[in-house]
């Protein structure tokens, strides 16, 4: 999608982090906006700063796990500005915890948001996207844990892996039903950004008021995740990297040198203990 200004995006989890670097990035480029996230207050400050720095702006607060919130995103866009022509599904969370320590309650937490809350959205939207025949592009919000293997993070990683897939599918669907041409799909993969992820998961776990069994390994790794993001990229680089792709019509958006080493030794762990295909059988005489 080459032609962004006078185009409108629709963005989940846009209230700050990522999302809101995105919606700064989309109205940089001329383009209208449709914002949804959870927190209202937090929503209507952003929605004022980007009103001053001259976008347009429609909001609605929005619990990904339901789909009437991405119904209702999607017919405010449509209302106000006649179409969606970039949705970014970004409203997602961080989790940690062990396959065999780490608790349920965490698990579905996570894919409820990080998992069906995408494919809510999608459900919700592209549709429309296809059918009013303009140049459109979908945008999903994965991570390098997406596309690799983290012992401890088992809640996020699954999910993320869940979006990569999804997202693979839905691009291969498009390209089935003759919509790949018009309408693009990304992934995007980025490894640490510097949000407020880690804060936001400590924040969660003692406000849902769940009695959670002792994990060493949730603990450390919630540790090691909050030291590594205060170090990562900006959250305006990586939407720079993601409107560089949809321009592009990249699939794959990585942001870190590293991505390509760590996805390589993944998969030639994968085919060091796939078996060797068998010889066809000699023709008998």
């Amino acid at each position: 999608m080459q032609t962004l200004a006078g185009r409108t995006a629709l963005i989940t989890g846009a209230a700050g982090g990522i999302g809101l670097a995105l919606a700064r990035k989309a109205a940089a480029e001329g383009m209208r906006l449709v914002l949804g996230d959870i927190d209202g207050p937090a929503l209507d400050a952003a929605a004022e700063a980007l009103r001053e720095e001259g976008a347009e702006v429609v909001t609605r607060v929005a619990d990904v796990r339901d789909p009437a919130a991405h119904a209702a995103l999607d017919t405010a866009a449509r209302e106000a500005f006649g179409a969606v022509h970039l949705l970014v599904e970004n409203a997602g969370i961080g989790s940690a915890g062990s396959v065999l320590g780490g608790d349920l309650a965490d698990w579905k937490a996570s894919l409820d948001i990080n998992l069906y809350g995408v494919l809510h959205g999608l459900r919700a939207s592209v549709p429309g996207m296809i059918a009013h025949g303009e140049p459109a592009h979908v945008v999903t919000v994965a991570s390098l844990a997406g596309v690799t293997v983290n012992a401890g993070m088992g809640p996020y990683t699954v999910a993320k892996h869940g979006v990569v897939t999804l997202t693979e599918t839905l691009r291969d669907e498009l390209k089935l039903g003759g919509h790949a041409e018009r309408v693009g799909t990304s992934v995007f993969c980025p490894a640490w950004i510097k949000t407020n992820i880690a804060g936001a998961v400590k924040a969660r776990l003692k406000g849902d008021g769940v009695e959670r069994a002792p994990d060493p390994m949730r603990d450390a790794v919630s540790k090691f995740v909050q030291s590594a993001v205060s170090e990562g990229m900006s959250p305006a680089a990586a939407a720079d990297a993601v409107f560089d792709a949809v321009r592009a019509r990249r699939f794959w958006i990585f942001t870190h040198a590293e991505s390509g080493p760590a996805i390589r030794r993944r998969m030639a762990r994968m085919l060091a203990d796939a078996p060797d295909p068998q010889p066809e059988p000699e023709p008998a005489d």
